[in-house]
């Protein structure tokens, strides 16, 4: 029998529409988002899109500033403050590998 899958914030699961519904972001936001490489959710093997919890809560921190007036580059900014505050994400190389799955790279900013 297959070992179960371990998930943890960083699992990819929900697909655009579903993180759509979970942020009130619309879909195409969600996407211009990504355009913009605030996100970077990982593809299924068919190409579908599927974010993790973490992507979730980037994108409902994202929407935060947006409602509060913060452009795009200052988003960006903001967002990398952050990272710099907590400090890189863990890894997580100890999970089973998700074959299943890549995470798209970023292009440099």
């Amino acid at each position: 029998m297959p070992e179960p899958l371990r998930r943890d914030k960083r699992t990819p699961i929900y697909n655009i529409g579903c993180v759509a519904r979970l942020t009130g972001l619309a879909i195409w936001t969600v996407r211009w988002i990504e355009r913009h490489k605030l996100v970077c959710p990982c593809r299924s093997n068919g190409n579908q899109r599927l974010f993790s919890d973490e992507d979730v809560e980037v994108l409902h921190e994202i929407r935060r500033l947006m409602e509060e007036g913060v452009n795009l580059a200052g988003v960006r900014v903001i967002l990398r403050m952050r990272i710099e505050q907590t400090g890189p994400r863990q890894d997580h190389s100890a999970a089973p590998p998700l074959s299943n799955f890549r995470r798209r790279k970023k292009k440099p900013a």
